[in-house]
């Protein structure tokens, strides 16, 4: 009783309880967005081979520069992706749209940790299998 009519006392919101989607979801959905956008941007920059990646700046160079490098990379390897393999990106999008399908906030938020770590998980075993291959290439390619 005395918790009801302290002035300034919030109640505590329940997450079980079914709640708006919109805003909650859409941060979780542009949340999702913006990480498959890196790792995809990755994965697209090492399918150009090693050779393109030598051609970055070395480890001496300023800050700057490589970070610039490393952006440009990224945007590279998503407009790669996207003229080679137009349906990644799109069903990318269409994956992480399941984040507006629950209706509490923790069911939205475990939708959303799976998804993230479902896309992230299946990323690094590509960028894993294309550093192989890139190794593989080099090896032969030098004796």
């Amino acid at each position: 009783m005395l918790d009801a009519s302290t002035p300034g006392r919030k109640k505590k919101r329940d997450l079980d309880a079914p709640s708006p989607r919109l805003p909650e979801a859409l941060y979780y959905y542009m949340f999702i967005i913006v990480e498959e956008a890196l790792v995809m941007g990755v994965w697209g920059f090492m399918r150009r081979g090693a050779s393109a990646v030598m051609k970055g700046p070395g480890l001496d160079a300023p800050f700057t520069e490589q970070i610039k490098f490393h952006l440009l990379s990224i945007v590279g390897g998503v407009g790669d992706l996207a003229v080679d393999k137009p349906w990644m990106p799109l069903g990318l999008m269409l994956l992480a749209a399941g984040v507006f399908l629950p209706v509490t906030p923790r069911q939205r938020k475990r939708m959303a940790s799976l998804i993230s770590t479902v896309v992230v998980v299946v990323f690094i075993l590509l960028i894993a299998l294309q550093f192989a291959d890139d190794m593989t290439a080099l090896a032969g390619s030098a004796g």
